[in-house]
């Protein structure tokens, strides 16, 4: 038979962040509306991940089509935790030819990306084309989308590490964990508010 779970309580003198109470609530519903409700993240997971590599190939097309760009966006090329099959590598390879020659051309560094990794050059010339400073501002915002998604995943490895600790965690290694996790959905929070739609 069914029984309620005991709604876990936040260490004293904290509260739980906001964007964990549907979490909480999920533990008190039925079987039957749990099951709907993994289904639908299932379905919302896996829409949020094609997005997610959609993002990634315009991105490094568009730093393939504009290596000025790629230079601004350097530390999004290399620090992004990529999804998409290949994408790792072809980012890496972006970066070291970009090392070597700041001033490359688009064709020229295409072309060397390619000689290190077959089949790239369909991945890096497969991006929008549109005037350089509606590619300047898409670049922009898709940078921001791929490291906000970033620091999505790293607020759920905190969550899980707090929820479901692979060894039992001491009473001070659970409160500096759960302040990581209320730091971290607060600094996500802001990124989330200052990040615009991108409009035109």
């Amino acid at each position: 038979p069914y029984q309620a779970v005991p709604e876990p309580r936040p260490l004293p003198g904290t509260a739980l962040p906001a964007d964990m109470s549907g979490q909480v609530a999920d533990l008190h519903a039925t079987p039957d509306r749990r099951t709907a409700s993994r289904q639908s993240s299932l379905d919302e997971f896996a829409q949020t991940e094609r997005n997610r590599r959609r993002f990634e190939t315009e991105f490094l097309s568009l730093c393939a089509c504009e290596p000025e760009m790629a230079l601004t966006h350097a530390n999004v090329l290399v620090q992004t935790k990529w999804h998409g099959q290949g994408h790792a590598p072809v980012a890496q390879a972006l970066v070291d030819a970009l090392a070597k020659d700041p001033t490359i051309p688009a064709a020229d560094l295409v072309r060397q990306v390619q000689e290190r990794i077959p089949g790239a050059e369909s991945l890096l010339t497969s991006g929008s084309r549109g005037d350089s400073g509606d590619r300047q501002r898409l670049a922009a915002f898709l940078a921001e989308e791929l490291s906000i998604g970033d620091m999505e995943e790293e607020v759920a490895s905190l969550r899980t590490q707090l929820e479901r600790p692979a060894e039992p965690l001491s009473p001070q290694e659970q409160e500096i964990l759960f302040a990581s996790v209320v730091a971290a959905q607060k600094d996500l929070n802001r990124r989330r508010r200052e990040h615009k739609p991108l409009i035109g």
